[in-house]
């Protein structure tokens, strides 16, 4: 009976996750995952602060659109670049 009246309310078609619009949709992407797999072209919806659907997103809704324009898309990578040897080296012990 509930799920009779949600899909009469939703005008008779069932309404998933997907259905619902993304905060934010970083279209047109080269998408670099970190994983050593080469790039690809995809979209990207972010609900709620986490990534919810990587794939062609383009006529999906969003609050917020950011056309990445082919540039690269990618995780947010720790940078572990460190000059902390150089002190080392200089007295000798790097």
């Amino acid at each position: 009976m509930i799920l009779a009246v949600v899909i009469a309310c939703a005008g008779g078609r069932v309404v998933t996750a997907q259905d619902s619009p993304f905060d934010l949709l970083i279209l047109n992407g080269r998408i670099m995952d970190g994983t050593g797999n080469p790039w690809r072209r995809a979209d990207i919806g972010v609900r709620d602060g986490r990534i919810a659907d990587v794939g062609l997103l383009g006529d999906a809704r969003a609050e917020r659109r950011i056309d990445a324009g082919g540039q690269l898309v990618t995780p947010g990578f720790i940078d572990v670049h460190s000059h902390a040897g150089e002190g080392l080296a200089r007295e000798g012990l790097g």
